[in-house]
Formats: structure tokens, C-alpha cells, sequence
């Protein structure tokens, strides 16, 4: 659907939680692996890097992926 809404070149930033967290219930995990695989195909991934969610589960935070993707034309 991504594809459908997002112009040719257009920037999408994309936030999502890691499969670095640990495992207490709450969103579902995601790879690096999954990204590129999910992204493969008209899309061009710019950058993937490690991020946080604030949060209230004991640290204060959650890891994250924060990847800046292009459409391709």
C-alpha cells in the first residue's frame, strides 16, 4: 500500500521496534533482514540504524530500527 501512496523518489522513514528487545509482550519484532526483504523489490533502502522508543518497561526504552527508504521509479 506504501508504494501506491508514496511518489516516485519520495523519502519513506520508517521507525519500527528491533528484534533486539527483549521479549515481554507488546509489538511485534523486526529484523534488518526482514526490512530488506520486505523492501526488495521498487524500493531502495538508504540506511538502517539503531534507535529507541521511550518507553515505560524497566531501562525507559526500547530498541529500534530507523530506516530511510526511496521509492524507485
Amino acid at each position: 500500500m506504501t508504494r501506491a501512496i508514496l511518489e516516485a523518489d519520495g523519502d519513506l522513514y520508517l521507525r519500527c521496534f528491533s528484534e533486539r528487545v527483549p521479549n515481554w509482550g507488546g509489538p511485534r519484532r523486526v529484523t534488518q533482514a526482514e526490512l530488506r526483504a520486505v523492501f526488495a523489490d521498487g524500493w531502495r533502502i538508504e540506511s538502517i540504524d539503531p534507535g529507541r522508543f521511550e518507553t515505560t518497561i524497566p531501562g525507559g526504552f526500547a530498541r529500534a530500527w530507523l530506516a530511510r527508504i526511496v521509492r524507485l521509479g
